[in-house]
């Protein structure tokens, strides 16, 4: 596998899309408690983020893994 840099359009699409999911195998690599670097807005710092910051796009829907559907908790704004 070779990996590019960049988000290969995922930001506009994430920024731009009435309604997007998140597909990923479930791993402990891809489920990290936090990450170094974020490529696509989803719930900013929680809250009212996507109000106060401007993007179009509703928040994410769902993470769907190969093990689980992952809801997006709106009062915590996290995966639950």
């Amino acid at each position: 596998m070779i990996r590019l840099p960049g988000s290969g359009g995922a930001c506009d699409i994430a920024s731009l899309a009435q309604r997007f999911v998140v597909l990923l195998e479930h791993k402990k690599e891809r489920l990290p408690e936090r990450v170094s670097f974020l490529t696509s807005p989803g719930y900013g710092d929680g809250g009212d983020w996507r109000k106060r910051v401007g993007p179009a796009a509703r928040r994410p829907s769902a993470a769907i893994t190969t093990k689980a559907v992952l809801r997006f908790d709106e009062k915590e704004s996290r995966l639950t």
